[in-house]
């Protein structure tokens, strides 16, 4: 229990000094501030295929937020912020990073950003489902694609895409 509660204030700590900006050059342009944030869904469900599996409603919204004033260092906020989130909610961080890099996102240069994240099981196995957007601007919108992890070794169960 305390070894949750410290990770627990860790992230606390990271997150606020990330998005208040310590250490950094305050004479900077302005940064984007996260006004629209990913979603985080701790479930029981047990998915038995890649239909259903994800969250449009999130897609939408963090699309239509930053899709003028999208940038890498907004990027890597949702990142920190999911990754904030995920540790406040009690859940295994470690087993969460493993996924997450091995999908390759958090070091990918592409123009995206995580969108969903949910902790259910597929097919009977606990899973990590993680969604991203990929492409911002006016008529740059390029779809998205959701990875379902296993949660014990981050191998890939399956994934899915749009365009």
């Amino acid at each position: 229990m305390k070894q949750k509660y410290a990770l627990c204030m860790l992230a606390i700590i990271i997150s606020t000094a990330l998005f208040c900006g310590c250490g950094k050059d305050n004479a900077t342009a302005p940064e984007v501030a996260i006004t629209v944030t990913p979603v985080l869904k701790i479930t029981n469900t047990d998915y038995t295929s890649s239909a259903n599996i994800g969250d449009t409603a999130s897609v939408n919204h963090l699309t239509k937020a930053y899709e003028s004033c999208y940038s890498d260092e907004l990027k890597m906020d949702i990142f920190n912020y999911m990754h904030t989130q995920v540790a406040l909610s009690g859940q295994d961080i470690s087993s969460y990073e493993k996924c997450l890099n091995a999908t390759g996102l958090p070091f990918s240069t592409e123009m995206l950003l995580l969108c969903y994240v949910e902790k259910a099981k597929y097919k009977g196995r606990d899973a990590w489902i993680i969604q991203n957007i990929k492409g911002f601007g006016p008529s740059r919108f390029l779809g998205y694609k959701v990875f379902v992890m296993d949660a014990v070794n981050a191998d890939t169960l399956c994934w899915t895409q749009t365009k």
